[in-house]
């Protein structure tokens, strides 16, 4: 292999590819990255076993081939090297970087034994707009559960049909649902499938890093695959059967409440100090009042006002204030509308702007 290839346009790639590099495994070869030529760029490829995430490069191949080496080390000279053109080169010694006066060898190991995730499926992949799937994706990934024990709700699921796609995360505590409209909506093309947290975060970081523009995504027997510019993330699927949470969504609702979005955040911030390691922050609604309390036996107590519209009856609920807390700081809608029928029954949350998104949460049992 010979390629040249800018430095800087190098040390961003291999700091993206780096991201799916395993942190620990009894596999060594999973510390590696491999490099490959691939239709007149460089691709740049790192592995778990779970996720896969390769980076193409720009640049000038000179001759094909692969190698492949330790990602950190890889790392680590690229960063220290002149922002100039870079020969990468394959010799019986090892990969050789250079650059104007500097040399460097970096011993390699067999590019047979990597294992990669094969980022090509058969059918067609879907596309978004990257700004949309990110929103979304964002709003339903922190209500994801993180106990191992329950592996289908330690991911996203991905329900395509319809003309739309619907995201949806849960810990049997609290549901995000996303619904994102397809600019192109794929001949009789549907899917439903669960993507593991950490790939999720992955796509979400690559959208957020691609800006404006298309995502595809595609899935097969027990993987997906997402393509966010020049960045690939291949996942393996979680096994499992989504549960059908649609059922305690309830359909009608005794009480809507609308309140300011921002008032409503920075009352439960201040009194949420008071709510650590304790039962939660009562919620209080009647005569247009929203009262927000905290008490600690320890630390001390706070209560806090704030004006709202309350069309329905008055009562008393226990929220688990991270709850809120996670929702209120995703929204970004003026005023949020809430719905509920009960102390003890599911209670919704939405953007008065953004009707494609739904939160529930389920309340506390005092």
């Amino acid at each position: 292999m010979k390629a040249v290839v800018v430095q800087e346009n190098l040390k961003t790639a291999l700091a993206i590819a780096n991201r799916g590099v395993a942190t620990s495994s009894t596999l060594p070869i999973l510390s590696n990255v491999l490099l490959k030529t691939e239709k007149g760029m460089l691709k740049i490829s790192a592995t778990n076993l779970e996720i896969s995430i390769s980076q193409l490069v720009r640049c000038k191949v000179e001759k094909e081939g692969v190698v492949c080496l330790p990602a950190r080390l890889l790392s680590e000279i690229v960063n220290n090297l002149p922002n100039e053109p870079i020969t990468l080169e394959d010799g019986s010694d090892g990969l050789r970087l250079s650059v104007g006066k500097y040399k460097t060898v970096v011993k390699t190991v067999a590019a047979e034994d990597f294992p990669v995730l094969a980022d090509t499926l058969p059918g067609k992949l879907v596309q978004f707009d990257t700004g949309a799937l990110k929103k979304a994706l964002e709003g339903v990934l922190f209500a994801v559960s993180t106990n191992e024990t329950q592996a289908e709700l330690c991911g996203v699921n991905f329900s395509l049909g319809g003309g739309k796609l619907l995201l949806a995360g849960t810990d049997r505590y609290r549901l995000g649902e996303s619904v994102v409209c397809l600019p192109k909506a794929p001949d009789g093309e549907t899917f439903s499938v669960i993507v593991p947290a950490r790939a999720v975060g992955e796509v979400i970081k690559s959208v957020a890093n691609a800006g404006s523009g298309v995502a595809e995504i595609g899935v097969g027997d027990n993987q997906a695959v997402f393509i966010i510019g020049e960045t690939i993330i291949t996942t393996r699927l979680v096994d499992g059967q989504y549960p059908e949470y649609e059922a305690i969504i309830p359909n009608e609702f005794s009480t809507t409440i609308v309140l300011n979005r921002t008032q409503f955040l920075a009352g439960l911030k201040a009194v949420s100090v008071f709510a650590r390691g304790v039962s939660g922050v009562e919620f209080t609604y009647a005569n247009d009042i929203i009262t927000l309390a905290a008490k600690s036996q320890d630390a001390g107590e706070g209560t806090v006002e704030i004006s709202a519209r309350i069309e329905g009856s008055s009562d008393v609920i226990l929220f688990n204030h991270k709850y809120l807390l996670d929702v209120l700081q995703y929204l970004t809608a003026e005023n949020i509308e809430i719905k509920l029928n009960n102390p003890g029954s599911p209670v919704v949350f939405r953007g008065k702007e953004d009707p494609g998104y739904t939160y529930l949460v389920m309340p506390i049992k005092s």
